[in-house]
């Protein structure tokens, strides 16, 4: 289970380091949109921490 928590993390450190290419990769179906905020890039760093913990805590 170890290597799945730390694939996990990786994925999700992607948020924290780069939200932009979190989103862009999340979100690549929608076409048309305006660039995100800062405060989407912000939401996107917190959301993608609070994962990570929750992964560390949950996945035995």
């Amino acid at each position: 289970m170890l290597i799945v928590k730390l694939i996990l993390t990786a994925i999700l450190l992607l948020g924290v380091i780069n939200p932009a290419l979190s989103i862009r990769l999340s979100e690549a179906w929608k076409l048309n949109r305006k660039p995100p905020s800062e405060k989407v890039y912000r939401v996107t760093r917190i959301y993608s921490i609070i994962a990570i913990i929750i992964v560390w805590i949950f996945i035995r």
